[in-house]
């Protein structure tokens, strides 16, 4: 009788080790441009991927770099396994920089190792998912490419309560 209890306990513990294994990806960085050949404002980018097979809605996220931290429009909705580009308007990524994806709860989703880029060639940080960090050149992956904007004013809807 004293094992019956055990083999419950035992079910249930691999029961929840499954279902935190199997937890739906989340959206990382996949890609950055920290020193663009053309220096004129827009012309740094951040790719986002997501992973997932639902879309998910990257609204009023922030991008946290080493020089500021800007907000993602609200209702920017990313397709499955779709790429989102963003391209801020004004320089805000330093040449040896790190960026962090932050969700609307304030928490860090993602984050990239310290990269740095000061050659102004064309060539860019990219990962593909469950690949380590490589610098040249490649082109977005997934089903499409959404062009994602960042919000250029104080967005109310979008203020952490």
């Amino acid at each position: 009788m004293a094992s019956l209890p055990l083999a419950i306990v035992a079910a249930l513990v691999i029961t929840a080790c499954v279902q935190a294994t199997t937890a739906p990806p989340r959206p990382f960085v996949s890609a950055l441009e920290l020193a663009p050949e053309d220096p004129s404002p827009g012309g740094q980018f951040v790719w986002l991927y997501n992973p997932s097979g639902k879309t998910i809605n990257l609204g009023c996220y922030r991008l946290r770099s080493g020089r500021g931290t800007v907000v993602i429009r609200p209702n920017t909705l990313v397709p499955p396994q779709s790429t989102v580009t963003f391209a801020p308007p004004q320089a805000w990524l330093r040449a040896s920089d790190q960026v962090e994806l932050v969700n609307r709860s304030g928490r860090v989703v993602n984050r990239t190792p310290m990269l740095r880029d000061d050659a102004g060639d064309g060539r860019f940080w990219f990962k593909r998912p469950a690949a380590e960090w490589r610098f040249g050149t490649t082109r977005t992956y997934g089903e499409g490419v959404v062009r994602g904007k960042i919000a250029t004013a104080a967005v109310e809807s979008c203020k952490v309560t």
